[in-house]
């Protein structure tokens, strides 16, 4: 009778294991989600787009030249003429 209750204890204990590790794997998996919707959240309040990233971009292979953007075609380069912006000490000195 004892070895009975015995494997039965054993089991009811892997059984309580098994579920107390499902429980704690789904508590990390909402929390990931709530902290996810709070970033998501957080960057639509401050007015900037959220930018989500692809696990696949960088892959195991280095980075290859299939993930790069072409450069741009010469039509599309703008030139412009730079100049110096003043500092703050000159800017008060013209007031």
């Amino acid at each position: 009778m004892s070895v009975l209750l015995q494997r039965l204890f054993a089991i009811l204990l892997r059984v309580c294991a098994l579920v107390a590790g499902a429980v704690f794997a789904l508590s990390l998996f909402v929390a990931g989600l709530i902290a996810m919707a709070g970033i998501v959240g957080w960057s639509l309040l401050r007015g900037r787009k959220p930018v989500f990233l692809r696990w696949g971009r960088f892959s195991a292979g280095g980075f290859s030249s299939a993930h790069r953007r072409a450069a741009p075609a010469n039509d599309d380069v703008i030139d412009v003429v730079a100049r110096e912006v003043p500092g703050p000490k000159q800017r008060l000195m013209q007031d």
